[in-house]
């Protein structure tokens, strides 16, 4: 270990890095932004206090443009104007839940633990608008990824795959499920659908689908 940096009891729940900086969502505070330019000498330069108990302030973030957005467990979305990483500035949220967060083009997609996958219009980040697109899978939505016109949500149910052509109208297109397990992330690359399985009494597993 080279470099470390600690926030106490403020638990951080995900990370991205954008150039010489680290973008952290944390349970406490919400986004801490930190200098990672020297790996020896962490230091952070800017913190943007969200929505939220001090439980589940930001679930994930996903960094785009000059803008940060926040999944809150409690808050849903939440966006963060970052250009200045010295003074990040809380612009606007959309109310709900949610547990993870994808964007793509002029959308965020949301998935929540209400089992549910939903789509909001960002072409406006101080304005976000949600769309009538939403699914339902009859268990917790846990991660979400998006590759053109589909969206892959690792849930309770498994994964599903919906076509998100027409934001206002979804459809599931796939569906696949292991031994009852459930679904708690997921990642694509290329042809291949890589699933973590987690339930506390058989331990985690890896599958790629």
């Amino acid at each position: 270990m080279i470099g470390r940096i600690e926030f106490g009891y403020d638990g951080v729940t995900d990370v991205k890095v954008v150039g010489d900086y680290a973008y952290l969502a944390t349970t406490g505070t919400g986004l801490r932004i930190i200098d990672i330019s020297d790996p020896t000498y962490l230091e952070q330069t800017g913190v943007c206090t969200t929505l939220g108990d001090e439980r589940e302030a930001a679930r994930a973030v996903v960094i785009s443009g000059n803008y940060a957005y926040l999944a809150s467990y409690y808050h849903g979305l939440q966006i963060m104007n970052i250009e200045d990483p010295t003074s990040p500035e809380y612009i606007s949220d959309i109310g709900g839940s949610a547990y993870d967060l994808a964007i793509s083009g002029d959308y965020a997609y949301i998935a929540n633990y209400g089992g549910a996958l939903s789509i909001i219009d960002i072409s406006n980040p101080d304005r976000p608008r949600s769309t009538r697109g939403q699914i339902y899978f009859g268990g917790y939505a846990c991660d979400v990824a998006v590759t053109d016109t589909l969206a892959y949500v690792a849930s309770y149910a498994g994964l599903s795959i919906i076509d998100v052509t027409n934001p206002d109208s979804l459809e599931v297109i796939g569906h696949f499920r292991r031994d009852r397990l459930p679904a708690d992330g997921i990642a694509i690359v290329g042809d291949y659908a890589y699933l973590l399985d987690y339930y506390p009494s058989a331990g985690g597993a890896g599958h790629r689908c």
